[in-house]
């Protein structure tokens, strides 16, 4: 199907433009309209690539690109179609199938603000094999000198002869009406051909290295402005300033950052910069650099946020405080559906990481109520103001400022959006720190008398097995082993039932929990639970370890004719060995948990309490000797060792006490055992 070519004023004055460039240049060259419609070549460009079929003049770059570099072309070409010139290296398929490397670059064309067209330029990259350098400066500059040839020289003079000015397009606060800050643009004053917008000289700029004195005159020029501005009482603005490629690549860009501030007296803070990704494709280096610049007090910002492959890695590596929304976006946002959710979107996850949004292109009193809508922060446009001089910006700065107040929703209700919006955030905030917690914080209440989760978050869920979705909107039966749910859901009943802080311990899937529950009241009835857990399974194995060691310290105990027992730091007896039985002729249950001072013989007493307190004090082992009454009257002779066991706290907890009957040995001696 052959598409229709757009005969319009500005296609054919395009296309005449176009020819009059290129149609005798020596390397290949075209032109198509906004639609992707050939509308000429010259020599060159058909003597590689073939003319096109009579059927279509529909531009493939399929046709002249191999399939590996497709890809990159096709971005390159959507980056021309939304405003940026950018060359790429590509493998060329000529008419005979062979391969050429070259360098191909997209340039926009615009008439009236409008996109009328795109010039395609191809450069072979020609290598010199001695020097190991292209054979022009880069095939990428080649390019884009071709395409501004012409002007380069008119360009060189304009600097001289002070045709260029910088204009300023302000960009408002769409909550409060208010312009707070403002963009530096710089337009090209022509003897004959009027003013030139960037887009038709910026690249032979850019290729020629003017773009570099270019470059600091504007930044100066708009530094010197805006502290003009605030000295005259205009208050506090943000100047934006676009760093282009080739002067973000320079060494020196942050010192000519630095003393365009110094030489200016503006603060850092009310200076901008804006970059674009394709500057930044060495990540490292422009990490680095942005870094820097960032420590002068500048603010970073990232043009035309949306429409590059690799935008959203700024958002995770780069110091930028900015992100200003792409007009292409913008212009049809409140018709394409698509646009609007991609707004929506770059508006909400900006905000989620504390970045600033700002719309560009905003022309229709309903793109400003989409955005205010959506919470964006700033908008820039024509809706508010073209890009004009310094002196008509202040001229009609009252006026500005009140757009946003006629045209847009009131202050009052952005408000309420913004206060909504703001708990959203909160809660979302809340939810995230939940989740990061080690333990687990969980509600529910009572549907049908059953009881539903409906909050569970924290770490220790996913140590469970579970997952925050798959338990909230569940009973204990639906994710639990029944038995399990059955003992859990009656503490549940317990708290629904309002009783304070109820408390258990359980085990899901070998992980050990302490959980509390609380009753939630709203006019005297309990409405929901709300409950906490946390890990105790380390606790619990200390403690089953402990319970193994004493279950074999007891079957040594229990199997030993020594007199074995654990003492309280009061000395009452905790534990006793089945041999204190035998040996004193009483029944253990008499024996444990009381002490042995009313065994003990009345001589014996004193001296055995002195020893216990003393092994107390020293907190170390002691030995003694004393008399225990039997139980038939006699007066039999032990001798103990105790051991003090120290706590956390450096104070003894127990005694373990091992005593062994040495009255055979005491017959005969001088103390009285009658």
């Amino acid at each position: 199907m052959v598409q229709e070519r757009a005969e319009t004023p500005q296609v054919k004055q395009f296309v005449q433009s176009a020819k009059m460039m290129f149609e005798h240049h020596s390397e290949p060259a075209w032109w198509v309209d906004v639609n992707g419609i050939l509308l000429g070549g010259n020599e060159a460009f058909h003597a590689l690539f073939g003319r096109p079929p009579k059927e279509s003049n529909e531009f493939h770059l399929n046709r002249m690109v191999a399939k590996r570099d497709l890809l990159r072309g096709t971005r390159c070409m959507l980056k021309a179609k939304a405003g940026r010139a950018q060359p790429v290296e590509a493998a060329c398929i000529g008419k005979d199938g062979g391969e050429t490397a070259m360098s191909i670059t997209f340039v926009p064309v615009y008439a009236d603000r409008a996109l009328v067209g795109i010039y395609g330029l191809a450069t072979p990259l020609v290598r010199d094999s001695a020097a190991g350098m292209d054979a022009a400066e880069s095939a990428a500059g080649r390019a884009a000198a071709l395409a501004g040839a012409p002007l380069v020289e008119a360009l060189s003079r304009a600097i001289d002869l002070d045709q260029l000015r910088v204009y300023y397009q302000p960009h408002l606060d769409i909550r409060t009406g208010r312009i707070v800050g403002t963009e530096a643009l710089l337009r090209w004053h022509h003897p004959e051909r009027g003013i030139v917008a960037p887009c038709d000289f910026i690249p032979a700029a850019e290729a020629s290295k003017l773009i570099l004195p270019i470059g600091e005159w504007v930044l100066r020029t708009a530094c010197a402005q805006n502290k003009a501005w605030q000295d005259q009482g205009a208050g506090p603005l943000t100047i934006a300033v676009n760093l282009s490629p080739r002067q973000f690549e320079q060494e020196n860009v942050v010192d000519m950052v630095g003393r365009a501030l110094a030489d200016t007296g503006l603060e850092p803070r009310y200076l901008e910069l804006e970059i674009t990704e394709g500057m930044t494709m060495d990540v490292e280096r422009s990490i680095a650099t942005l870094k820097e610049l960032k420590r002068l007090g500048v603010k970073i910002s990232v043009d035309d946020f949306g429409i590059g492959y690799s935008s959203l890695y700024y958002l995770k590596r780069f110091p930028i405080d900015t992100l200003k929304i792409d007009q292409s976006f913008v212009r049809d946002c409140t018709e394409d559906d698509n646009d609007a959710m991609i707004i929506k979107t770059i508006i909400a996850m900006a905000h989620h990481l504390n970045l600033n949004v700002i719309a560009e292109g905003v022309e229709k009193p309903e793109h400003l109520i989409f955005l205010q809508q959506n919470l964006c922060d700033e908008a820039q446009g024509y809706l508010f103001s073209r890009p004009v001089p310094a002196e008509a910006l202040m001229q009609n700065f009252q006026h500005i400022n009140g757009v946003v107040a006629s045209l847009g929703i009131k202050a009052g209700l952005t408000d309420q959006m913004l206060m909504r919006e703001q708990a959203r955030a909160t809660r979302r905030n809340l939810e995230t720190t939940l989740r990061k917690q080690q333990g687990v914080t969980m509600k529910f209440k009572k549907e049908k008398e059953q009881f539903v989760h409906t909050l569970c978050e924290g770490e220790l869920v996913f140590r469970m097995g579970f997952s925050p979705e798959f338990i909230v909107g569940k009973t204990l039966r639906e994710f639990l082993p029944p038995d399990v749910a059955d003992r859990i859901e009656g503490y549940y009943r317990r708290a629904w039932l309002g009783e304070e802080h109820v408390s258990y311990e359980a085990d899901i899937g070998g992980i050990w929990f302490l959980s509390s529950l609380r009753p939630m009241r709203r006019g005297g009835k309990v409405v929901e639970v709300i409950g906490s857990a946390i890990d105790i399974t380390e606790r619990k194995r200390a403690e089953d370890a402990l319970r193994q060691v004493y279950a074999s310290y007891r079957l040594i105990a229990e199997n030993s004719t020594d007199l074995i027992s654990v003492l309280d730091a009061a000395g009452r007896m905790q534990f006793v060995s089945p041999s204190h039985a035998l040996f004193l002729g009483i029944s253990l249950d008499k024996l444990e948990g009381n002490t042995l001072s009313d065994l003990i013989h009345p001589e014996d007493r004193q001296h055995a309490i002195a020893f216990f307190d003393d092994m107390m004090k020293q907190k170390k082992p002691s030995h003694g000797e004393f008399r225990l009454r039997h139980g038939d009257g006699r007066w039999l002779w032990v001798e103990t060792g105790c051991t003090p066991v120290l706590g956390g706290d450096g104070q003894v907890e127990r005694v373990i006490s091992v005593g062994r009957d040495i009255t055979p040995r005491k017959q005969g001696g001088s103390r009285d055992e009658s």
